[in-house]
């Protein structure tokens, strides 16, 4: 559809072109992801959440964890703040590598995501701790979850 576009003339529209970089990202195509998205900077186009999200999405897919911390940093710049999915993604990468002490972070700066669905928050966190085999820190996740009542969908 794309090719057809550009052979008759046509322009992608700004959602369009960040809903590409969304899909790209999302499905392993990081390459082509960062291209669209230097494409979309280039031509000056109106940047929103979700091609910020495919960038960060695929960078996690690739496990480049610094391009997504990059991406975030420069997401955040651009004055979108994290939304769910990007929350998702985050906590995922996080939770695979090990990376607890960002869970926390996130925790403590954003409590009104935690107050949402607490069991994926300490559920991911208890992850985080046991692919960082960090039995004090598993020890202290559910002791946090048990405490906040969001243990009991843990047992």
């Amino acid at each position: 559809l794309e090719e057809w576009k550009r052979s008759e003339g046509f322009e992608m529209t700004d959602d369009e072109a960040n809903l590409r970089v969304l899909a790209l990202g999302l499905s392993n195509n990081y390459s082509n992801a960062t291209k669209a998205f230097d494409a979309l900077k280039t031509r000056k186009a109106t940047l929103t959440i979700d091609s910020f999200n495919g960038l960060i999405g695929g960078c996690i897919k690739m496990q480049n964890l610094t391009g997504a911390d990059v991406a975030v940093a420069e997401m955040e710049a651009a004055g979108f703040k994290p939304n769910q999915i990007t929350r998702e993604l985050l906590l995922h990468m996080y939770a695979s590598t090990g990376r607890a002490e960002r869970i926390e972070a996130m925790l403590l700066t954003r409590p009104a995501d935690y107050d949402r669905n607490p069991y994926l928050w300490f559920s991911t966190l208890l992850i985080a701790h046991m692919k960082a085999r960090s039995p004090e820190g598993v020890l202290q996740a559910w002791q946090q979850a048990v405490e906040s009542g969001a243990g009991a969908g843990l047992r």
